[in-house]
């Protein structure tokens, strides 16, 4: 069994058996050293903050967090086959928003700030330079200063609001994982791992085991051994971590541990642990009751604090949803496209709450029934049937945000983006079965009209 499949299984809560050990690393990038003057002068004479380059400017990261899509006009003229593949498209449409580079600083100042007091390069003639200096009469620290306990930040919003794929863009700027040849070390920059469902620490602990196995072509999990206990694990990782100085631990939909709470599972303790004891710093992201769980207590809201909670609450601000509606609009595969007028685009808004897991998949949607219809046009008639039929399960949660009672919404926060995944899986399934009824159709057309020449041939 491979190692993803494994963290597959732990994290759908099914048992698994030792992976089978992966034995190169893929992930690794041959580290380059930056020395440009825009660092600050401790990263450039640190190789595990300068092996991860420039500071950018706010503009040059918002242009390379945007993942724009294959579209051609000339594609609207193609078959309603072709178009409805097309269409799928919006699936991976990602636009950046300027909400964007508070989770990119986070990150960036987060991991930089961790090596500023750590480094590969042995400095044992400064521990006997220091400690010289003490025994001729001169009082200096013979060990540096190091902080008492990592930096800790937390992200939380409703499902469908951008948060996790925000998180990933912040992430994608940096390789996960940089080989120093020349201090013969694997630096893991940042892992991160879904918080399995049943949320148990051990649980948790495996699935960041085995992606650092995945990471790494290792088998630190086959190392912990079938018997491990749970402090087994613990240590492991602390190993593991410290080993690869790893720069930073994400875990998403931190919501799923709210079973370990109900369980009294230490799984809060260990990473308030993981910050203070091993020193690595930890991001947590989840749901508004994600957020309830870190502070629960004033120790688990103090560590959060350190880089600050951002609530992500999807495009609210009118000028970001204009820029988002902009570019959503060039992608259409209508034989009359349009741009999108003032009041759908308010209408959009109205039945999304702005919330981009929800705007995509219904502008997705209303192109698929536009298309099977033969309307082949966005109207507000078109956005409110598939709402209507297609989304009908969204309408409690989405009348609760609307609401904007938080004891409303805390009741549908972990099931929204369950729900948008299926809508959206039931949605294509059924412009397939259009697709395929449409050839059926023709299929016993074209039959009849052969059982026609055949019955005149025989006469």
């Amino acid at each position: 069994m491979k190692v993803k499949e494994a963290i597959s299984k732990l994290l759908s809560g099914k048992q698994t058996k030792v992976p089978e050990p992966v034995m190169q690393c893929v992930e690794a990038v041959e580290a380059q050293y930056y020395k440009g003057n825009d660092l600050l002068p401790e990263y450039r004479e640190n190789p595990l903050i300068s092996a991860l380059g420039p500071i950018w400017d706010k503009a040059t990261i918002l242009k390379a967090l945007d993942v724009p899509i294959a579209f051609s006009a000339h594609e609207r003229e193609n078959s309603e086959e072709y178009r409805l593949h097309a269409v799928g498209r919006l699936s991976r449409f990602v636009m950046a928003l300027p909400a964007h580079l508070d989770v990119v600083s986070t990150v960036q100042v987060i991991v930089r700030q961790h090596y500023v007091d750590r480094d590969v390069r042995i400095d044992s003639g400064g521990i006997e330079d220091r400690y010289r200096a003490n025994q001729a009469g001169e009082l200096i620290p013979i060990y540096r200063h190091q902080r008492s306990h990592a930096y800790c930040a937390g992200i939380f919003g409703l499902s469908g609001g951008g948060k996790s794929t925000a998180l990933e863009s912040a992430l994608r700027l940096m390789p996960k994982v940089i080989h120093h040849e020349k201090f013969g070390i694997n630096q893991v920059v940042w892992v991160k791992v879904d918080c399995p469902k049943g949320a148990s620490l051990k649980d948790t602990l495996k699935v960041l085991i085995l992606q650092f196995d995945d990471l790494l072509g290792t088998d630190y999990e086959a190392e912990v051994g079938s018997r491990a206990t749970l402090a087994d694990y613990a240590n492991k990782l602390h190993r593991i971590s410290k080993r690869h100085h790893t720069g930073l631990i994400v875990i998403d939909e931190m919501q799923h541990a709210l079973h370990a709470v109900s369980k009294n599972d230490p799984l809060f303790d260990f990473f308030v642990n993981l910050t203070n004891v091993v020193g690595i710093p930890v991001i947590v992201s989840g749901t508004p009751k994600a957020a309830q769980l870190f502070r629960k207590t004033l120790r688990s809201a103090r560590r959060i604090s350190s880089q600050g909670v951002m609530s992500w609450d999807g495009v609210r601000n009118v000028d970001d949803w204009k820029r988002f509606c902009n570019q959503l609009q060039k992608y259409q595969w209508l034989a009359k496209a349009a741009p999108l007028s003032d009041s759908l685009r308010k209408y959009m808004l109205e039945l999304s709450q702005g919330l981009p897991g929800v705007a995509i998949p219904l502008f997705q949607m209303s192109q698929y029934q536009a298309i099977c219809s033969g309307e082949e046009k966005l109207s507000a008639e078109v956005m409110r049937e598939v709402y209507e039929e297609k989304m009908a399960s969204l309408s409690p949660m989405m009348s609760a945000i609307r609401s904007g009672n938080k004891a409303r919404m805390l009741a549908y926060d972990d099931l929204l983006g369950d729900t948008l995944n299926d809508i959206v899986g039931t949605m294509e399934a059924d412009a397939k079965r259009y697709g395929y009824q449409e050839l059926a159709m023709e299929h016993e057309k074209n039959e009849s009209a052969i059982d026609a020449v055949s019955r005149l041939l025989l006469c």
